[in-house]
């Protein structure tokens, strides 16, 4: 078991925890954590391991992510080109694709990369 150095996503400052045993981690992700005290679960960079007394201690442990939103993916990315005809020739564009999201038991958004959210805020109804 090691203290490690956290910065919780929401700005507060840094704090030290117990890692519990927990290992399965990577200084500089990101991780949703739960904790054994008072400390409020949440979103949380590994900064560092410290010799420096820890004043909570990490009781659950889910992630990476890949930044402070904490959200989860499901499936691979899809990229979609777009191939628009100018008079001046042709050019290939990449597009930023939405993509469906939902929130799920842990109150966690997941977003399905292999789809494709149609329409705008009302969906097809626009």
């Amino acid at each position: 078991m090691a203290n490690i150095l956290i910065i919780p996503c929401n700005g507060d400052s840094p704090l030290v925890v117990n890692d519990n045993g927990f290992t399965a981690y990577t200084t500089g992700n990101t991780y949703y954590l739960g904790f054994t005290g008072s400390t409020s679960e949440g979103c949380f960079t590994i900064d560092s391991i410290t010799n420096n007394p820890e004043v909570d201690g990490i009781f659950s442990l889910v992630g990476p992510f890949l930044d402070c939103s904490c959200s989860l993916s499901a499936n691979t990315e899809q990229n979609i080109c777009l191939e628009v005809c100018t008079p001046s020739g042709n050019t290939v564009v990449s597009v930023v694709t939405p993509h469906p999201a939902w929130t799920n038991n842990q109150g966690t958004t997941v977003y399905q990369m292999n789809a494709i959210t149609l329409g705008g805020q009302n969906g097809l109804n626009n």
